[in-house]
């Protein structure tokens, strides 16, 4: 077998982009034993092991890599637990595993493999909506997030464009536009990111942009919440009913009994459907401050995930809700994120937020302490009026 699995390795490898890593990628780099990247279809998990796995055979050898998927059929009856013992008595010491979600028995298979085969580093990659918790302390966790536009209009350069922490954005904003436009079309790429940019699969070219789009929802609803025991597959059809509506529906006036009633479930089902749509990546929660939405309450503001996916469903959707989806997955990926009565957006608990299309825009809530505008302009001329692109280089 371990033969036939170095011929797949091999064969895999040779399509892995060796010149773009992602911003995940470094965090890879560390000696824990068990490490896990999460994410949804379309995302890169499986770009990312690749490359890893490349990393480490340059490092430390061919002969103690491997890396294998778990869609291979012929491990469809393997006992992963023997056969990690079995592969570390013939000298492997990184395992990289594809596509873990697939295996009915993946916390119990890892937790075992990860105490009695000392000595081995796994890595695996798997879907957001599997469970992890039974791994406790043994495991350290990323998700992979889609491409940020910062990651977006760093492919193909010789030096990628630097990440900018949340609070170097607030304090030097106009500062770091200023200079950032100097290097790219500010216009031209945030144009093309939010219809292309978010999906690592549509920078290839000649891709299939309708084709992979489709893919990808497929794979999220028909294989990871399906595989991870989240939805029966003949209730999926409910889950493309919920997206379709909330696709052309103000994210802020979602009415959840209509939606319920539309997709023939009900309303404590569709507070299910919703959180394991968000666990899967399809969509993002919003919720009022301080309020928690693994609990029956219900969501302030509902967005679809991404701006390429909200697109793809409402190719006319409005600019206000595109402009709010960028804001909500950019700042999702570094912190917690609410809504308040007034329709402002709090992040971690602290800092206000409000949308505003043109810089000539009234204050309206000058005299609250952290609150900023977020403007259309390319570089805004006041301190608490930031550029709306600008959020896309959290990471």
């Amino acid at each position: 077998m371990l033969t036939r699995l170095r011929q797949y390795e091999d064969e895999v490898l040779q399509t892995v982009p060796e010149t773009f890593h992602r911003a995940l990628y470094a965090q890879l780099e560390t000696h824990d034993r068990l490490i896990g990247i999460i994410g949804a279809s379309g995302m890169g998990k499986t770009t990312l092991l690749l490359q890893r796995c490349k990393a480490l055979r340059a490092e430390h050898g061919v002969e103690k890599v491997l890396y294998f998927t778990l869609d291979y059929p012929f491990l469809a009856n393997t006992d992963l637990v023997e056969f990690a013992d079995e592969m570390h008595a013939q000298g492997i010491r990184y395992l990289l595993i594809d596509e873990i979600h697939k295996h009915p028995h993946f916390q119990k298979t890892l937790k075992a493999i990860y105490d009695k085969v000392l000595g081995m580093q796994i890595l695996f990659a798997g879907s957001p909506a599997m469970d992890t918790r039974g791994l406790g302390a043994r495991l350290t966790l990323h998700r992979l997030q889609g491409l940020s536009f910062r990651e977006l209009m760093s492919l193909g350069r010789e030096t990628p464009l630097p990440v900018f922490r949340f609070s170097d954005i607030l304090a030097d904003h106009q500062k770091i536009a200023r200079e950032l436009s100097t290097q790219f079309d500010i216009a031209k790429g945030i144009r093309t990111y939010l219809r292309r940019g978010y999906y690592p699969a549509h920078t290839t070219p000649r891709h299939n942009f309708i084709r992979s789009m489709l893919d990808s929802l497929n794979a999220t609803l028909d294989g990871d919440l399906v595989s991870t025991g989240k939805v029966e597959q003949k209730y999926t059809y409910k889950m493309r009913r919920v997206l379709e509506v909330l696709s052309v529906t103000d994210p802020g006036s979602v009415n959840l009994s209509r939606i319920a009633e539309d997709a023939g479930i009900s309303r404590v089902k569709l507070y299910d459907y919703l959180r394991y749509m968000q666990e899967a990546g399809l969509l993002k929660l919003v919720v009022t401050a301080d309020k928690d939405t693994k609990q029956k309450t219900k969501p302030a503001r509902i967005y679809i995930d991404n701006t390429n996916l909200r697109i793809f469903y409402n190719p006319a959707a409005n600019i206000t809700n595109i402009r709010e989806t960028f804001f909500v997955n950019q700042l999702s990926a570094i912190g917690k994120l609410s809504s308040t009565k007034d329709n402002l957006f709090v992040v971690n608990g602290k800092w206000r937020f409000q949308l505003t299309r043109k810089e000539g825009e009234p204050e309206v809530f000058e005299e609250l302490r952290n609150a900023y505008h977020v403007v259309d302009t390319l570089i805004s001329d006041h301190p608490y009026r930031i550029p709306l692109w600008l959020f896309g280089f959290l990471y």
